[in-house]
């Protein structure tokens, strides 16, 4: 058996403090709705990158093969309709989908992956160039944020205060379009 000496003492006790820390960590985790692959983030996000880029909509791309959803911002989806400054409609989820079509060509695009979503996307940030693409997407008013992420919540405000993009006009939230399209397609008794 060990003597227990101061050094002994101090190992112990550093051990058990790590093992509260990591167990404070937990709780509050929890506490706060955090994923649940919340210890792996602390371990820092899966990357990846590439040339190999696909985009699927405004806020989902293809990267060498992998489905990503863009985390923290939600853009139109195809067929939503908005209005611009002059009252006249356009298709913003094409618009949307061209101007990340137009970011993301011929640049090495790197993402930090967070998880999955509940179709089994990846969550990502990813950039292109120069530019963080989720935050360009909502900077330039072209997405909208979603979430909690408190950084993207005020470009969006400064999106909306600069009226930038699809804020020009009428631009409708893509979460209300997509819950309105399922109740129109909704059979009648």
């Amino acid at each position: 058996m060990r003597a227990i000496t101061r050094r002994n003492t101090r190992r112990l006790m550093a051990s058990g403090l790590v093992a509260l820390a990591v167990l404070a960590g937990a709780v509050l985790a929890v506490a706060l709705g955090l994923p649940a692959d919340f210890p792996d983030l602390l371990s820092g996000p899966a990357r990846t990158e590439g040339r190999d880029v696909r985009v699927i909509d405004g806020d989902t791309i293809d990267l060498n093969g992998m489905r990503i959803r863009l985390l923290g911002i939600d853009a139109p989806e195809r067929g939503q309709i908005c209005r611009n400054a002059t009252g006249q409609t356009f298709d913003c989820g094409a618009a949307a989908t061209a101007a990340l079509s137009t970011l993301v060509a011929g640049q090495n695009v790197r993402c930090r992956l967070y998880g999955r979503d509940r179709w089994q996307r990846h969550l990502g940030v990813c950039d292109a160039g120069a530019h963080e693409v989720n935050r360009f997407m909502v900077e330039t008013g072209r997405a909208r944020a979603y979430g909690k992420n408190p950084v993207l919540q005020v470009v969006e405000v400064f999106s909306w205060l600069g009226r930038r993009g699809f804020w020009d006009g009428v631009f409708p939230s893509p979460r209300q379009w997509r819950r309105m399209q399922s109740e129109h397609s909704r059979p009648e008794n």
